[in-house]
């Protein structure tokens, strides 16, 4: 099972979103823990990392497979979270 770490930003970001979101997030939380790779891969200026969708929200985070730990970097909506 990977661990999931938040990176500052993220958690400013779960303070704001209301409770349906939220726990829509944990569950994703939880499913990323498990299997970190159902993610979309990106490419670009975010090459290596991962997508996932959880309504309204991106979630884009890295994976280190040797020490099994999910990095979430950025939360937000697809028009914003991309740039």
């Amino acid at each position: 099972m990977y661990q999931i770490i938040l990176e500052p930003r993220v958690k400013k970001v779960l303070k704001k979103i209301n409770r349906k979101d939220y726990n829509r997030m944990l569950l994703v939380f939880f499913r990323l823990s498990k299997d970190p790779f159902v993610g979309g891969k990106l490419r670009g200026k975010y090459e290596g990392c991962y997508a996932i969708r959880v309504w309204p929200y991106r979630l884009l985070y890295k994976v280190e497979k040797g020490k099994l730990i999910v990095v979430i970097f950025k939360i937000g909506p697809r028009r914003d979270v991309y740039k």
